[in-house]
């Protein structure tokens, strides 16, 4: 089943803040509706490699784990992680190969930071060209770079058009073209405005894009602008996930559930048998099942339910983006002071409430004794940083898997090169399964039919364990 007929890119440099940029972003509800988020410049954290991260239950993070990391992706969990991957070539580029399901191409989208004087158009130039030639390319980022092709406001244009150049050839060798309309401002600063941030694609690309332009509703107070850029596509949607809140499961209910709906009676059948096995572990993953249906509720988050971020914070963002029409109207330089003035107080404001709201979460913990425990947990881990994917695996040749069918094969050649099969010990005179045997084939069927639902396998291992003893 295929999702809607749009891929949705948001293109932002957020100016490596948090506190004025990326806290407001991730609480406006319209951040939803894009697929993919490039961000230029991210906040990262002082702690661990990673940046600002709120909406978890959304979207994917795809952080460099390199201390001048400069570009990172967020990919909404809606889109199946089966048909993406994400390699970075360097700290300041990142490669998105995303597969549209129903034509069967791939989309490579690179995100680019570029500073002058720095490798990174050449390290991009050697990227794409080991790219097949078929392959369709989106290149999108901050380039820093003025050139008149697209920039009819740019400064001392004389000295910086030769730097240009590169970018030109990779144009010029690859048949790029210009997606952001030229000329359009992306980059303010107090005497003016610019046109740095840019988007080119591919002749297919290009053909197959409905628009490329500055989303001003999306405007958090960075120096540079939100562009959006919306792909003709059909994508493949990730199969919905859900999660139980397991530390409210009512237990009681959930024994009574179970209790009612597993029979152990005089006439309940032996485990003489692979049917009667399989029969077994059916009744008990059902009646697991309906107590947690019954007992442990869902887990339904909102996307706009940050921590920390009330409604002063909202009343504080809507003065500045007052302020700062104000001044765009205007061009006035008391109305220019009064806008900066304001952003930093934004900045001040949401820093100190977030700041608060994590202590107040650390008191909460300490108050107990297992939320102790866990907070001494979290800060011994707190290093440590869960990868939203699988990295590239190595195969036995030494070439590197980066699609996830690829990496799956690799990990089936590395862990189950043997064919394992499941055999029963039958006795010669009784016709019946050794104990022992019994007790192996019936946590083996267990754990495969309840992968993925650890308490349910655990619960269910338990009353199978009894259920066999008691039927001995």
């Amino acid at each position: 089943m295929l999702g809607h007929q749009e891929l949705r890119i948001l293109q932002y440099n957020v100016q490596k803040s948090r506190d004025v940029v990326l806290a407001s972003l991730f609480q406006d509800p319209r951040i939803l509706e894009y697929d993919i988020l490039a961000i230029q410049e991210p906040w990262r954290n002082p702690f661990i490699a990673t940046s600002y991260h709120p909406l978890k239950a959304h979207f994917q993070l795809i952080y460099l784990d390199n201390a001048g990391t400069r570009v990172c992706f967020y990919i909404h969990k809606r889109i199946d992680p089966r048909t993406w991957s994400v390699q970075h070539i360097t700290k300041d580029i990142a490669f998105l190969e995303i597969t549209n399901p129903s034509l069967r191409n791939k989309l490579c989208i690179f995100n680019v930071y570029n500073e002058g004087g720095t490798s990174t158009v050449s390290d991009l130039g050697e990227a794409i060209a080991k790219l097949d030639s078929h392959e369709e390319l989106l290149v999108l980022g901050d380039f820093n770079l003025h050139h008149p092709l697209w920039s009819t406001k740019h400064r001392h244009a004389s000295n910086e058009m030769p730097a240009a150049q590169p970018l030109l050839t990779i144009i010029e060798e690859f048949y790029l073209q210009l997606l952001t309309v030229p000329g359009t401002s992306t980059h303010r600063w107090k005497q003016g405005e610019s046109t740095i941030d840019l988007t080119f694609g591919s002749e297919d690309v290009a053909s197959r894009t409905i628009h490329c332009k500055i989303d001003t509703s999306l405007d958090h107070d960075s120096d540079h602008l939100p562009i959006t850029i919306a792909i003709d596509w059909s994508r493949q949607p990730a199969s919905p996930s859900r999660k139980r809140l397991w530390a409210k499961t009512n237990l009681p209910q959930l024994r009574q559930v179970v209790e009612e709906r597993l029979f152990w009676g005089p006439n309940a059948t032996e485990l003489t048998n692979k049917k009667s096995i399989d029969e077994c572990v059916s009744s008990i993953i059902k009646a697991l099942n309906a107590g947690i249906d019954v007992a442990t509720p869902w887990s339904n988050p909102s996307p706009r339910s940050i921590p920390g971020f009330n409604q002063e914070c909202k009343d504080i963002c809507t003065e500045v983006q007052q302020l700062r029409r104000r001044w765009q109207r205007t061009r006035q330089e008391d109305d220019y002071e009064a806008y900066r003035e304001a952003r930093n107080k934004k900045g001040r404001h949401i820093q100190r409430n977030l700041r608060n709201n994590h202590r107040q979460r650390v008191e909460d913990a300490s108050a107990s004794s297992s939320g102790l425990w866990n907070l001494v947990k979290w800060a011994k881990n707190r290093h440590v940083v869960a990868s939203a994917c699988t990295p590239a695996l190595a195969k036995p040749g030494g070439e590197l898997a980066h699609q996830p069918e690829e990496k799956a094969e690799v990990l089936r050649q590395s862990f189950f090169h043997l064919h394992l099969g499941l055999t029963f010990r039958i006795s010669m005179n009784t016709n019946t399964l050794h104990p022992s045997t019994a007790q192996r084939s019936l946590y083996q069927r267990l754990r495969k039919q309840c992968a993925g639902h650890p308490p349910t396998r655990l619960q269910a291992l338990t009353i199978s364990q009894t259920a066999f003893y008691t039927r001995r």
